[in-house]
């Protein structure tokens, strides 16, 4: 099946475009993976610090990662993104974040530490490949494309472009649209299956689960 997604560029992170010249790949492919999941309404860096006790001295600490969500009522949750030989071998790193994690428990906040193996899935290059189309320009077909998703509740992406127009390039140039409205999760896709022209959009992320 050809794939005619051809755009080029960075990924840069919204609201903070100069933040990720600082970023190490884990945690900005950690970032997308969060951002890309349906009850996540908003991920950022530079999360406030925090100062508790440990071993008898003050310390402070600031993760890498907070995570809000859709959910008001869910409590938030901090992420700390660390290189999985690291924090296997460095027992006092994992006695150290372990101990974090009850601290954010009293601020009620969830505290978690993902490495390679929870970034580095099956699904992340779809989703990054979706992300790269968070700054995209909102465009005059968005409402009508949303429109017609929600209608019939799931559509093939080759159905959605050629309801619009017949001849490819215009259907191409009118795809970022497409991708756009999936970044921001207006509408949703199964990062489970490969992106390409046969792609379903969907309407609703619980159809996900299905």
């Amino acid at each position: 099946m050809k794939r005619y997604f051809n755009v080029r560029g960075s990924c840069a992170l919204p609201g903070q475009p100069k933040q990720e010249d600082y970023l190490s790949a884990l945690e900005r492919n950690g970032f997308i993976q969060k951002m890309m999941l349906p009850e996540v309404f908003e991920a950022r860096f530079g999360c406030p610090r925090i100062f508790y006790h440990y071993r008898g001295r003050k310390r402070r600490y600031t993760a890498d990662l907070l995570v809000l969500f859709v959910d008001a009522v869910r409590r938030p949750l901090v992420v700390e993104f660390k290189p999985k030989q690291k924090f296997e071998s460095d027992f006092e790193l994992r006695e150290k974040l372990n101990h974090l994690k009850g601290e954010f428990d009293r601020l009620g906040q969830d505290f978690v530490v993902e490495t390679e193996d929870d970034v580095y899935t099956a699904e992340l290059a779809e989703k990054r490949f979706v992300f790269r189309y968070h700054n995209e320009s909102p465009s005059a077909f968005d409402d009508e494309i949303t429109a017609l998703v929600r209608r019939f509740g799931a559509l093939p992406i080759e159905k959605i472009i050629g309801h619009f127009y017949t001849s490819r390039s215009d259907q191409l140039v009118l795809l970022p649209s497409v991708w756009r409205l999936v970044a921001h999760k207006e509408l949703f896709v199964d990062f489970r299956r490969k992106l390409d022209s046969s792609t379903v959009i969907l309407a609703q992320p619980f159809i996900l689960s299905r």
